[in-house]
């Protein structure tokens, strides 16, 4: 039973196995944080070596290397720009060609609130409506108990502990998706803890030992996760293209402070404001030069590992839009033959959306 019901209890780090430092580094920690830390490393490093080693110290403090580095640093900064813009451009052709595909989306997801409405009105906002479908899983949940056998075990695992494992990390992952609002990269987090895969593969070996009125609610659960992982693709997409917007806006606000620092320490800073400084006042203004110009990098660095990390631990979505086409972004492992529902097999290692 315990290791059946393992993956449902476990957060999505926990079940991919990444290393923890690079899982908070790259996915957990918020991204300011990440900016910070990268735009700090390199001031940091400078006055350690300075501390560390006065002799290579007085080498990086040296007037004529001061001014050639931050000189050269300059493009280096105009590349990130260059990205930045790059960025923005791709996302706004891909909204110009979304145009002729809007009315079609719009249907999609008038449908799609439908289903998680069940008939009356369902919110609009993405994180409320995904906290109906997982509260929708709970019920469905509810309902199965009801129906059920209660001593039912399937491949060693008792349906009181499936639905109870079920029900608490639904529960857990709705109040971090209220508590998220409308940020897609929090109600995306928050979304991957809900282990639908090994959740719908049980609740199908369930069915097949369930007949009757105990399948037809069996066959609402599943369709319940389905619901859940259809909108985490969903999210999914939206957390990336909102990252790399956020991303673009960062490099551009500190892309000016970036420049500004970078000339006037090329220009200005010379042997006499060293020497006047003294060792340690010259390394604390390199430091905080450093700082300044590092933070378009900073901003960078920190969406992109989030981009790696996600890529590297789900499965992609193939710019997930709502609709009925969503089970041909990936091939189709079995077909469930009470149902006649196609249902996605999908390997353990990534999680899909």
């Amino acid at each position: 039973m315990d290791d059946a019901l393992a993956p449902m209890r476990m957060t999505f780090l926990q079940r991919v196995g990444a290393p923890r430092p690079w899982g908070w580094l790259a996915f957990a920690a918020p991204r300011p944080v990440v900016l910070l830390l990268v735009a700090l490393a390199p001031p940091a490093a400078l006055l350690l070596l300075v501390g560390a080693e006065p002799s290579l110290g007085r080498t990086l403090l040296n007037a004529e290397n001061v001014r050639n580095d931050f000189g050269r640093w300059v493009a280096a900064v105009a590349s990130v720009a260059v990205i930045a813009v790059s960025i923005a451009s791709v996302a706004f052709r891909k909204e110009l060609r979304s145009l002729r595909e809007l009315r079609e989306h719009r249907e999609q997801n008038h449908e799609f609130h439908d289903r998680i409405g069940h008939g009356r009105e369902a919110p609009v906002a993405i994180g409320p409506l995904l906290g109906e479908a997982l509260l929708g899983v709970a019920s469905a949940a509810d309902r199965v108990e009801e129906s059920a056998e209660p001593g039912l075990v399937v491949d060693g695992v008792a349906l009181r502990d499936y639905l109870g494992v079920l029900r608490a990390s639904v529960t857990r992952v709705h109040a971090r998706a209220v508590r998220a609002g409308r940020d897609p990269a929090k109600l995306y987090a928050a979304l991957l803890d809900v282990e639908d895969e090994q959740a719908d593969h049980l609740a199908m070996r369930f069915r097949a030992a369930s007949p009757g009125p105990a399948g037809e609610a069996w066959s609402e659960l599943r369709e319940r996760l389905e619901d859940v992982a259809v909108g985490r693709g969903y999210v999914k997409t939206l957390s990336l293209e909102w990252g790399f917007s956020r991303m673009s806006s960062a490099i551009m606000l500190t892309l000016v402070p970036a420049l500004t620092t970078a000339m006037m320490m090329s220009l200005l800073y010379s042997a006499e404001v060293a020497e006047a400084l003294g060792t340690r006042g010259a390394a604390l203004l390199i430091a905080g030069a450093l700082f300044v110009f590092a933070l378009p990098m900073g901003a960078f660095l920190s969406s992109l590992l989030r981009y790696i990390f996600v890529n590297q631990y789900t499965l992609p979505s193939a710019g997930f839009v709502l609709g009925p086409e969503e089970p041909e972004l990936v091939p189709l492992g079995w077909r469930e033959a009470a149902g006649g529902r196609d249902r996605v097999a999908r390997p353990p290692a990534r999680q899909q959306g």
